[in-house]
């Protein structure tokens, strides 16, 4: 029988820094991505005799992170709402000024809703072009492409979140 270590070698680190970025790209939050993966090693380790077994051992450990990751924001928007409308009935009086910050989170939770069903690469570079403020050369740097590439990523990633969020709520655009 391997050890701990043994089956985190070889079916861990090979991808760990891709269970990191895709994580993170679904949680946005360092905190979050930290605590969603090492929720995801506690699903991972449960089910280690499945893993050994499957054919693909590394789509399985991605599948369980982004699934855990998709969990952790889900619970989150599901606490922040419970903890917006708390605030909102509390805020009764200030309904004009509450109702502006409550737009603005419910916004930012739909951009990022909408940032996590893009796919991997185009949500990428959406993030690093407009949360991190990063160039389309840094963007190439970290997909592993060319700077014209990254550059077609951030346009159809924001043709397809402009197309998701018009879906979604027609005042809701990204601007």
């Amino acid at each position: 029988m391997n050890s701990p270590s043994d089956e985190y070698e070889r079916f861990i680190r090979p991808i760990e820094s891709q269970i990191i970025r895709s994580v993170w790209r679904i949680t946005q939050n360092s905190n979050d991505a930290e605590d969603a993966f090492q929720e995801a090693m506690t699903q991972i380790w449960e089910q280690l005799p499945r893993l050994r077994a499957h054919p693909n051992p590394t789509a399985l450990v991605l599948r369980i992170c982004t699934n855990v990751a998709c969990d952790a924001v889900r619970r989150k928007l599901r606490r922040d709402h419970r903890e917006r409308s708390r605030n909102a009935a509390e805020a009764d009086s200030t309904a004009r000024d509450g109702t502006a910050a409550v737009l603005d989170s419910e916004r930012r939770d739909q951009v990022q809703g909408a940032i996590a069903r893009l796919p991997e690469q185009q949500a990428t570079a959406v993030s690093m072009r407009f949360l991190l403020s990063c160039s389309y050369e840094e963007i190439a740097q970290a997909l592993d492409c060319a700077e014209p590439t990254a550059r077609v990523h951030v346009m159809r990633g924001l043709s397809r979140l402009r197309s998701l969020l018009t879906n979604h709520s027609p005042s809701t655009t990204l601007e």
